[in-house]
Parts: structure tokens; C-alpha cells; sequence
């Protein structure tokens, strides 16, 4: 009951804000800044939160579902940046996406009622910082596609991964070629790497299951248009984010906030509280966690996506 009456009070008070007063109000501020401090260990927070809380309130002014959004889903998504210590800064390999989608809720009647909430998505480039900075990997290169006309062996791996022994370039590459999958090249820090290998043939479940999820059927097709606008396949850079999803959904969970989605979606249950109390001391193993603290679940919500912060959803959206 406390925790439902705390998550009621800061739910009004950041509801008279508008998105622009909500990410300069001074509790939100001290929040960010504590957080990243704690968290991160350092005493970076006052210049992480200028160049955050710039870099967010354009986007919410540059889109228009953003905007929609509930202020409580607004206030999450702007913690989160803080908690996961990336950045929404518009790179030509973001790291990070402030993103919207519809979720299902109920009203003080117990009605179902559809709401749009921001969250942030971790994009691929993301999730190789992340792991790195957790020290799970050294390193992690590039995806590599393999087309037809190269030179590919792929085997199995001592946990029956399937990857990339050999692979030999075909250049210049065949007109029209076909791609018959990809890799991507991870280094540990003993000096041992793999070369997890994804083939062609997954990404047709994939399709299928943004085709589903999107409403749609075998006779009206509302997958992503990204696995099939590249002369009817697959487009590349987009096949690249899927081979970097799929090289790590084996891999340990990491921590990150509660209105974060990783590429690999492989979140944990976050341990961060998001009420508006500053300590000078915040432990992220042991504050409240997202149960306590009203944070939103996953839930199953038809989305939509584009380039500015709206989903064509799928089963690793953005990329």
C-alpha cells in the first residue's frame, strides 16, 4: 500500500508538468544526477543530465507520439538514461533510441484502457558497449553478411552454437547475389573468440512473427517492410542488427532499468528505485525493485515504427 500511494503521489505531481518542465523540475534533476552518480561511480551526473536533458526533450518535440506519452512512462525512460549510462545523442551508430508504444492498463473501475508509453531501446552498437562495460566480452567486431558466391564452413561450437569456421569473400560480389546469412566475431579476454553464425532461413520466423504481431495475416503482410525491401530481401544494415541480437540472446542478463529494452531482450528484473527521494547513498543491488516501485511490465501491445521513435514492431523493434 505505501509503495501504491508513493507511485499515486509522484504519478500527480508529474502530471501537471509538461514534458519540457518535467526533465528540468528540480527533483527529476537531483534524481538523474544521484543515480548516475551512485551508480556509475563518478561525479559526472551534473554534465550527463545538460547534455541528456537536451538531447530528450528534442525528440519528445520532434515527435508527435512522444509527446502522447504518459508523463510517468516519460519520467521512467529519462531515469533510465541515467541507470543504463548511455546516451540518446544522434550519432551515425546511436547507442540508444527513446522510443513509444501502446499498452494496455486499467482505469479506477477496473476497465481496460490503452495508454502510450515511452521507453528506451538499447540498439545493437548499445548492447556491445553494455557487455563490454559489464566485462562479459573484450570485443565484439562488426556483423559480417556472407553472400552467394562466397566461401563458408559452420559448425558446431562445445554448446552446440552453429559457427563460422571459414569464411572466404567472393569479390567483386555477384550481381543480384542472395545473402545466405551472417556472423558476428566475439573476443573474450582470455584471447579465445567465436564467430556465431545466423542463417538466412531464421529470419523468415522472424518476419512471420512481426507479421502476427503487427495484426496482420498471410493474405495482408504487415511485417516490417525491412525483410523484404532489398530487391525482396532482407536489407543488410537491418540483417546486421539481427545477427548482433542473436549472438547474444545465450549470454548472461545484465542490468538495466526498468523502461529499457535490450536488442537481445534479455532483460532482469531491475533493482533501481524511481521515486523522487535522493540519498546520498544508492546501492543498486539493494533498492526497491520494479514491482515495488510501479514500474511497467512487458506486455503484448500491437506497436508501430519509424525512424523518428515509433515502432513497426517486431520481435527486436528498431533495427
Amino acid at each position: 500500500m505505501e509503495n501504491q500511494n508513493k507511485q499515486t503521489a509522484i504519478t500527480g505531481y508529474l502530471e501537471k508538468l509538461t514534458p519540457a518542465q518535467l526533465v528540468a523540475d528540480p527533483k527529476v534533476s537531483k534524481k538523474f544526477v544521484q543515480l548516475y552518480n551512485s551508480i556509475h561511480g563518478n561525479a559526472m551526473g551534473e554534465a550527463i543530465y545538460n547534455k541528456e536533458q537536451f538531447n530528450f526533450i528534442k525528440l519528445v518535440n520532434d515527435n508527435a507520439e512522444l509527446k502522447q506519452c504518459s508523463k510517468l512512462s516519460l519520467y521512467g525512460a529519462f531515469l533510465d538514461i541515467a541507470i543504463n549510462g548511455l546516451s540518446l545523442d544522434n550519432t551515425s551508430k546511436p547507442l540508444c533510441y527513446l522510443m513509444s508504444r501502446n499498452a494496455k492498463s486499467k482505469d479506477a473501475q477496473g476497465r481496460d484502457i490503452w495508454e502510450k508509453r515511452a521507453y528506451i531501446k538499447v540498439s545493437p552498437n548499445g548492447e556491445i558497449y553494455y557487455r563490454k562495460r559489464s566485462g562479459q566480452i573484450k570485443n565484439a567486431d562488426n556483423p559480417q553478411i556472407v553472400w552467394e558466391g562466397d566461401t563458408i564452413r559452420v559448425g558446431l561450437n562445445a554448446f552446440g552454437k552453429h559457427i563460422v569456421k571459414e569464411h572466404e569473400r567472393l569479390i567483386p560480389r555477384k550481381a543480384n547475389a542472395k545473402i545466405l546469412g551472417g556472423y558476428i566475431r566475439i573476443e573474450r579476454h582470455d584471447g579465445s573468440y567465436e564467430c556465431l553464425w545466423m542463417d538466412i532461413s531464421e529470419t523468415e520466423r522472424l518476419r512471420e512473427y512481426s507479421n502476427r504481431n503487427n495484426k496482420g495475416t498471410s493474405e495482408d503482410d504487415k511485417s516490417n517492410k525491412l525483410y523484404t525491401s532489398f530487391n525482396g530481401q532482407i536489407d543488410p544494415g537491418f540483417f546486421e542488427a539481427k545477427i548482433t541480437r542473436h549472438a547474444f540472446d545465450s549470454y548472461p542478463p545484465i542490468k538495466i532499468g526498468a523502461h529499457t529494452e535490450l536488442a537481445s531482450k534479455d532483460e532482469p528484473e531491475p533493482a533501481i528505485s524511481y521515486d523522487m527521494t535522493v540519498t546520498e547513498e544508492t546501492n543498486v543491488e539493494d533498492v526497491t525493485n520494479k514491482e515495488e516501485t510501479g514500474a511497467f511490465g512487458t506486455q503484448s501491445e500491437p506497436e508501430t515504427y519509424g525512424t523518428t521513435g515509433t515502432i513497426i514492431e517486431d520481435e527486436t523493434g528498431a533495427f
